[in-house]
């Protein structure tokens, strides 16, 4: 969706950095987390809330090279799913499993990112530092992602989650593979994030 050419005074970013919030966690980690405004949010108008940059470091890699989970152990990613609920986003998860009786969705009210390529090794068995690169979602000032509308409030917060297509962790013990941690090392596990509020004319 394109967000250029916006009047300036009626654009307000924030930033949201986890910093070191993460590092020190070695095991299965929810990427669960609030952020707290330096100042506060003050909405007077109905507002649309985008995403404009998105960094996530540290994320779970599957040990095979294979663009499926042959593993079984749930180390691929092929999309996160961000979940920010002060912002009551509004998208619909549709259940594509042909069982109607039994539908439901956990891509409910969450925003979907989709990988260019699943989360895997490029050496099967053998981890090398290369493969541990950050999803990396930038330059998206004319088109960010949109997320949500918001009526007048005032935030001072926001609590974020980020889960797997699964709903499950997206940072996993870091056991080894190949005499390398199985997952990233501790230390790149951190999040940082653009969002745009643009009140509308």
């Amino acid at each position: 969706m394109n967000t250029g050419y916006r009047n300036p005074n009626k654009v307000r970013i924030v930033t949201i950095d986890t910093k070191e919030r993460f590092m020190n966690t070695s095991g299965d980690e929810s990427c669960s987390f609030d952020s707290y405004f330096s100042s506060s949010l003050n909405i007077s108008k109905n507002t649309s809330v985008y995403l404009s940059n998105l960094f996530i470091g540290g994320y779970k890699i599957c040990p095979e090279k294979s663009y499926y989970d042959t593993s079984g152990n749930r180390d691929t990613i092929y999309a996160f799913m961000i979940d920010i609920p002060d912002l009551e986003m509004i998208t619909i998860g549709a259940d594509g499993s042909g069982n109607q009786e039994e539908a439901t969705s956990i891509m409910n009210k969450k925003s979907v990112l989709i990988l260019e390529s699943p989360s895997i090794i490029s050496v099967s068995g053998a981890a090398v530092p290369s493969d541990y690169k950050p999803f990396i979602l930038g330059h998206l000032s004319k088109t960010a992602v949109y997320l949500a509308k918001v009526g007048p409030k005032k935030l001072t917060s926001l609590n974020v989650t980020i889960t797997d297509q699964d709903g499950n962790v997206i940072w996993k013990s870091t056991n080894g593979h190949g005499g390398l941690e199985g997952n990233p090392p501790k230390q790149s596990r951190r999040v940082i994030m653009q969002l745009m509020f643009v009140e509308e004319e």
